[in-house]
């Protein structure tokens, strides 16, 4: 792209413009030169700059404002650069740009649309795109054609659409699709008012906050049923076998178009986000509280906040195995918190998880698991249990000691009395003594260095069995400037994606991974589909019925693989493609530990890229016993090669990936599947076993001599005159006799 003297190109003050041609700078160029690019037009085209030519300078400057703002911010700049040749040079739709353009002044000019209808495309992606202008944010007053008015009316237009969508021709609602809250535009919050508050100030308001508006508008998913995406006409098809082919690529087609709207939903929910007067506002209060010394009125809001959640924590307490102690025996035990206080007076407001032998506090269960099974945790306590035995022995030895001195003070017809005393000590001392030896030697020894190395030395040999490609990676390395992370937990694992500078160990939080999404085309066929893992929502996973808990937490453990800038596009296209059946792309931070504190978890990465498999996509399944789903991937097999060699090959990595990776549902899945390999290689060994004995068909004829078989009797007597066997068979024998 050529640059051109922004101050000579003319701008349409409703329309798109070029934003690095505006500001003379070229695709690839760092932030560092849209800056300096930037303060050098800024101080051409300022008004006062430009005496004479005030009104036209000011258009032109706050457009260059507009370029400047996308372009310096990594998320709206990939946003723009995506959909830069849409806006530039028109869409590829059924509809022309002109009727695009006149739904789109609708909502600017303060109209309304037409009525929706249920089977009418309605407000599409090119619709959508035409609301990213930053112009639109300028005007912050409640009138139609203001910031709040425009917005106002368009997700109220997105939810009447939504609402009163037909399903697809022949098919009924899934999933959520059918839920009856979809049905009461009550449930579908509104943009509202300046006045609007960011948070509900009472429970029966929830949705009408700001704070509702976002979170559901960013995680919407649409119901429409895109029949105007289809590619055929299945009517026209000669059989029933092409009928299904049209069917299937008419139905991949509804939900490309489907996954491309709810982004663009999502996108522009963003866009607005980060413009959103009320949302700066609530930002900049809550700065300032924490700035400054809280007043009375928010401490006492604040005490109550952590009482509610003091009550509901009680409620849901689960003791952990060294809180448990037993009641004193003796009657007499007084407490040494003194009268009128108690244990739990000295509790802290938040809840904590305690290591007793590492003296270390954990803000959650998940970082107390991974630290109690690490092995510096083992150290500590057999550390602890060396320390407590060597304080019971010089106990001991202190009471042997008295015992001669005490002695001597007593008269000397008690004499027998002490002794046997003193014998019942010695039992009772060296049964202790006995009990803590038993304590101490019960669990391995500890680790030395050079094992502790040689067993991460292991580990490291076996990731590289597993996953041969990050051999050639580096492990926690800067992202550079408009890269980004792929989170990879299923096959991606061994599979990653093309043009990968570097890898990050790491784990996900809220989401668990099941096999409960159906392959067709590489695990298993549309006869007999297989089964491939799906990340799911924590909080919609446990809802369902029949649905397993993770002793482990709800975190998955994979890897996140770092994609080249230069290839950002074609990587990012790619893993559309590959994901498409059934997968919707979703942004989170990446967990781990790193190599310089291993002990402690942190963000590594803060925000990758994740495909999420949401309940509504026709390829998820829900939960599923584990041993009919052991058996389905047993007996499936697709064109990327067995069911069970997928699952086999996803748990060698997970549990090769770090010491503290766990997977309950993946590791146990894996041994069934192996339990079933077994039984059946056995079962197959036994039946060719039988089948290699050497038994006689019926009606076959035997020479006693040769063991020679013949169809026929007249064949054996023939054979017999032949060799002249006849007198080695007793039959014969006893003929000859007679």
């Amino acid at each position: 792209m050529g640059a051109r003297q922004s101050s000579e190109a003319a701008e349409d003050d409703n329309g798109f413009i070029d934003y690095y041609e505006l500001l003379e700078v070229e695709l690839n160029d760092s932030a560092d030169v849209i800056r300096k690019a930037y303060r050098r037009l800024a101080l051409r085209l300022h008004p006062d700059k430009n005496p004479g030519r005030e009104e036209e300078a000011n258009k032109k400057f706050i457009r260059l404002q507009e370029a400047y703002d996308v372009l310096i911010d990594d998320h709206e700049r990939a946003w723009y650069d995506k959909n830069r040749d849409r806006l530039m040079y028109g869409v590829e739709e059924d509809e022309q740009e002109e009727d695009v353009d006149a739904k789109c002044r609708y909502f600017k000019s303060g109209g309304e649309a037409p009525k929706a209808t249920s089977m009418a495309p309605g407000i599409g992606v090119p619709h959508l795109l035409r609301f990213h202008s930053p112009s639109l944010t300028k005007d912050t007053s409640d009138s139609n054609t203001s910031f709040y008015g425009t917005f106002r009316r368009l997700f109220e237009r997105l939810a009447d659409e939504d609402r009163i969508a037909a399903p697809y021709p022949g098919e009924d609602r899934t999933s959520d699709m059918a839920d009856p809250w979809r049905d009461d535009a009550a449930m579908y919050p509104s943009f509202g008012h300046p006045d609007t508050p960011y948070v509900p100030t009472l429970p029966s308001n929830e949705l009408s906050c700001v704070r509702a508006f976002y979170q559901f508008w960013s995680q919407f998913s649409s119901r429409k049923s895109f029949a105007w995406k289809d590619l055929h006409d299945t009517r026209q098809a000669k059989d029933r076998r092409l009928k299904r082919i049209l069917e299937k690529e008419n139905k991949r087609a509804r939900d490309s178009a489907r996954r491309e709207y709810n982004e663009a939903i999502h996108g522009l929910v963003t866009f607005i986000r980060r413009r959103d007067p009320r949302v700066k506002a609530y930002h900049a209060q809550q700065q300032s509280k924490t700035a400054s010394k809280p007043n009375e009125e928010w401490l006492r809001a604040e005490a109550l906040r952590i009482q509610n959640e003091k009550r509901a924590q009680a409620a849901s307490f689960q003791a952990q195995s060294w809180q448990i102690t037993s009641e004193p025996e003796d009657d007499d035990f007084v407490d040494d918190f003194g009268s009128g206080s108690s244990m739990d007076d000295e509790v802290s407001d938040e809840p904590f998880w305690d290591c007793v032998a590492c003296h270390k506090r954990f803000l959650s269960e998940a970082a107390w698991s991974n630290h109690e099974r690490s092995k510096k945790h083992k150290k500590e306590v057999e550390r602890l249990k060396r320390e407590m035995l060597e304080e019971d022995l010089e106990l001991a030895e202190e009471i042997d000691e008295m015992e001669p001195s005490m002695t001597e003070l007593n008269i000397h017809d008690t004499v027998e009395e002490n002794v046997s005393a003193s014998r019942k000590k010695d039992k009772k001392k060296k049964k202790q003594q006995m009990k803590m030896q038993a304590a101490v030697e019960e669990p391995d020894p500890p680790t030395p260095p050079d094992f502790a190395f040689s067993k991460e030395k292991e580990r490291m040999e076996n990731l590289g069995k597993m996953l041969p490609h990050l051999a050639q990676l580096p492990v926690y390395q800067e992202r550079p400037e408009g890269s980004f992370d792929i989170f990879g937990y299923g096959s991606i694992l061994f599979k990653p994606p093309p043009h990968v500078i570097s890898y990050t160990p790491g784990y996900i939080q809220g989401y668990v991974r099941r096999f409960a999404q159906h392959s067709e085309d590489h695990r298993g066929t549309p006869e007999r589909p297989g089964r491939v893992v799906t990340l799911v929502s924590a909080e919609h996973w446990h809802s369902l019925p029949n649905a397993d808990e993770a002793p482990e937490g709800d975190i998955v453990w994979g890897i996140s693989y770092t994609i080249d800038p230069v290839h950002a596009d074609e990587v990012r296209a790619y893993l559309d493609h590959r994901e498409k059946n059934g997968y919707t792309a979703m942004w989170e931070p990446i967990y781990g530990f790193h190599e310089d504190d291993p002990q402690t978890p942190r963000v590594l990465v803060p925000e990758a890229l994740v495909y999420v498999g949401l309940p509504e996509n026709p390829a998820f399944v829900g939960p599923q016993p584990l041993d009919e789903l052991a058996e389905r991937i047993f007996l499936s097999q697709g064109p990327s090669g067995r069911n069970d060699e997928y699952l086999f090959r996803l748990a060698d990595a997970v549990r090769a990936l770090t010491p503290e990776s766990a997977d309950h549902h993946l590791f146990t899945l894996e041994q069934k599947v192996r339990t079933l390999a077994e039984n059946t290689k056995g079962t197959e060994s036994s039946k060719s076993r039988r089948k290699t004995r050497n038994k006689v068909p019926p009606g076959t004829e035997i020479c006693n001599v040769c063991k020679s078989t013949f169809p026929s009797r007249s064949k054996l007597f023939a054979h017999v005159r032949e060799k002249d066997h006849a007198m080695a068979g007793p039959v014969m024998k006893s003929r000859k006799n007679k």
